[in-house]
């Protein structure tokens, strides 16, 4: 299975008051809320259950366009890959439960 996703963080977000005043940048937990956000939309039943790898490629800046792609392995785990103007910002493996797994 796989899906993509477009997401923003907007310069309201309460994360980034104070990180870093007059150079924001979001705070990776707020990027990985996001993407798990975004995959919900797509498997609601699905839930983040462990991080198994994470990079952080490049700073994400607030209002900047996110394109979030999605793979689901039948391992279990799913491959994400998250890019800002066709610039890679983050890649990584999430560890899933979902009901199947039940």
């Amino acid at each position: 299975m796989s899906a993509s996703s477009v997401v923003s963080i907007p310069t309201t977000h309460p994360a980034l008051d104070g990180h870093f005043p007059g150079n924001p940048v979001v705070p990776a937990v707020v990027l990985i809320a996001e993407i798990e956000k975004a995959m919900l939309a797509h498997w609601p039943d699905y839930r983040f259950c462990g991080l198994e790898r994470a990079k952080f490629l490049h700073p994400v800046r607030p209002e900047v366009t996110l394109m979030i792609e999605f793979a689901v392995h039948p391992t279990g785990i799913m491959r994400v890959k998250a890019s800002a103007a066709n610039t890679p910002v983050f890649e990584g493996h999430f560890a899933l439960h979902s009901p199947e797994a039940e």
